[in-house]
């Protein structure tokens, strides 16, 4: 999905069923319909996920997949949102440097010099 405005209408889509999952009681059907949508996409990211490793260099995606979500990130969303990319790229470190996965450990030192470029530290 090399296609800038395919690429930019996926992560709209993707953002429709996360704010209804989001917005929803708990165990609420919305939840569980979120949650199909997901592990379906899920299912064939595994053919995309080199190539979604450029997301932060395209702000444009981050845009469409909230415009689908109907709102931005509050600031708490925001920095809960670094918290768990920092603990996302200690894994992805971790189980690099021990299973010699140099993809995984590429991604997390990628993650990591992101977060300090934007100021997370």
């Amino acid at each position: 999905m090399t296609d800038p405005a395919r690429r930019r209408a996926a992560h709209r889509q993707a953002g429709r069923p996360l704010r209804r999952f989001h917005d929803a009681p708990p165990a609420h059907q919305a939840q569980d319909a979120a949650v199909n949508v997901v592990a379906s996409t899920a299912a064939g990211l595994d053919e995309h996920i080199a190539e979604a490793g450029d997301r932060p260099d395209h702000p444009e995606l981050r845009a469409s997949l909230f415009e689908g979500y109907g709102r931005t990130q509050t600031e708490a969303e925001e920095r809960a949102l670094a918290a768990f990319a920092a603990a996302d790229a200690a894994g992805a470190l971790a189980y690099g440097a021990r299973h010699g996965d140099t993809f995984v450990t590429t991604r997390g030192r990628a993650t990591v010099e992101r977060l300090t470029r934007e100021g997370r530290r």
